[in-house]
């Protein structure tokens, strides 16, 4: 009993010391996926083992180790029994007159994300505890994977905020050089129009950094908010009143219940949401064409709905649309510019205070985005 336990110890140490090797690779997600394999075979019966990664209906052999291992790059087709097992946790273990087989489904963002194989050329040669130590070592993949892909999105939000700096900056020097180097050549009304436009340049670089300092705020856990009981009506015309007078030739209506309740929060942050919501509304439908806000007592809530008759939004993009630059086709509105942040600081924002945003919308129907805010359950 006591060597039974002393084995066992032993094999969680190792199993330790193979998840600390992996953390220290970090991000990368190769030197990763060969510890795990290498760990497999020297801490199993295992004569070989492979980690395979999703692709569309495909596993394909990332790293191996070992003599009976497959080859990197293998492809293997996923059957839909086979994916349906690995999402439900199922481990198969076979063991055939020439060799035993253990497969072990590695979840990935609520799904199937790879498979680690672990293979003998032996009959009946894995245990109970090989089975176990195994088990140990498949979430490491899902870690690792969740590492590169952090790091991935990283570089890619220092790529656009570079790109979204970029033009602006451009566009302010080239009209700024012109006005320099070429004086005589600029009458006094391009000059105006000019500096207008490093102006309204230089207000969408400041809008941006804003945006962005809030977003580092928010994921660092530093993005401040008031508490306090309020009146939620007041916050909705008031943003209608400043709306309309940037947009003085859009026909905004608002539909206010009577007697909204209270709802306990910060004001100005929910003031900052529906004013970023309406603002869209406007630069995202036609001049002509009427938009709308609604306030409404709910069982437990109070739902702010704004809706525009504008170029609406595919379904497919509504699973990204509260994301970090998130990209939508905005067909004749190419022209209009933003930051691509103001909808996953609203949803951040929205949420912080116990509420959530949802969005209705039908491509050349127009789009209704709604703030879901509680009452206030405090006097």
């Amino acid at each position: 009993m006591q060597t039974s336990s002393a084995s066992a110890i032993a094999a969680v140490e190792a199993v330790l010391e193979a998840t600390e090797k992996v953390a220290r690779a970090g991000s990368d997600l190769n030197r990763a996926m060969t510890l795990i394999v290498e760990a497999a075979t020297e801490l199993t019966a295992a004569e070989g083992a492979t980690l395979g990664l999703v692709d569309g209906d495909e596993l394909v052999t990332h790293a191996a180790h070992g003599s009976a291992a497959a080859a990197v790059g293998a492809r293997e087709k996923i059957g839909a029994e086979s994916r349906d097992a690995a999402r439900a946790g199922l481990i198969y273990v076979g063991d055939g007159e020439r060799r035993s087989l253990i497969r072990l489904p590695v979840p990935h963002r609520g799904r199937l994300g790879g498979m680690l194989v672990a293979m003998s050329s032996k009959p009946d040669a894995f245990s109970d505890r090989d089975v176990r130590t195994l088990q140990l070592l498949t979430p490491l993949l899902g870690a690792a994977m969740a590492s590169a892909a952090e790091s991935r999105s990283r570089s890619s939000f220092i790529s656009v905020v570079s790109h979204e700096l970029r033009n602006p900056l451009a566009s302010i020097r080239g009209l700024a050089s012109l006005m320099r180097d070429k004086p005589d050549s600029v009458s006094p009304e391009e000059q105006r129009r000019f500096s207008d436009a490093i102006v309204r340049q230089a207000d969408r670089m400041a809008k941006l950094v804003e945006d962005l300092q809030a977003v580092v705020r928010m994921e660092s856990g530093d993005f401040s908010y008031a508490r306090m009981q309020y009146d939620v009506d007041q916050v909705v015309r008031d943003v209608v009143t400043e709306t309309q007078a940037v947009y003085p030739t859009r026909r905004i209506s608002l539909h206010i219940d009577t007697r909204l309740p209270t709802v306990i929060g910060d004001p100005d942050r929910v003031r900052q949401v529906i004013a970023n919501l309406l603002e869209n509304a406007c630069r995202y439908s036609d001049e002509e064409s009427p938009i709308t806000l609604d306030a409404k007592t709910k069982v437990d809530r109070v739902d702010i709905a704004i809706t525009d008759h504008g170029i609406g939004i595919p379904e497919e993009f509504f699973a990204h649309l509260f994301d970090r630059f998130a990209r939508v086709p905005k067909p004749g509105y190419e022209n209009v510019k933003g930051t691509g942040l103001g909808l996953f600081i609203s949803k951040n924002i929205v949420e912080a205070q116990g509420g959530h945003i949802t969005v209705t919308s039908k491509p050349g129907a127009g789009s209704t985005f709604t703030v879901s805010l509680p009452w206030a359950t405090e006097t």
